[in-house]
């Protein structure tokens, strides 16, 4: 996504919350690649206070898996 307009904004009462739940969940998932909870912790960690929001208005979007369509942009409805 690129967008132009970007704004860094304090976390919002309960986002700790769901920020802990989403490293749970992420966990799960991708343990069974063989990733352990100790590096999802090491990846998604963030010392308290340190979480914010990064808001802004999508003006592209652009495939960023591997393949052939991979840096190609991608059209509304598409």
């Amino acid at each position: 996504m690129k967008g132009r307009d970007a704004r860094v904004e304090p976390a919002l009462p309960g986002d700790e919350a769901r920020a802990a739940a989403h490293r749970a969940a992420f966990a799960t998932q991708i343990a069974v690649a063989g990733f352990t909870a100790e590096f999802t912790e090491a990846l998604l960690h963030h010392e308290p206070g340190q979480l914010c929001w990064v808001r802004f208005t999508p003006a592209a979007v652009y495939m960023q898996t591997p393949g052939p369509r991979a840096g190609e942009r991608l059209r509304p409805g598409a």
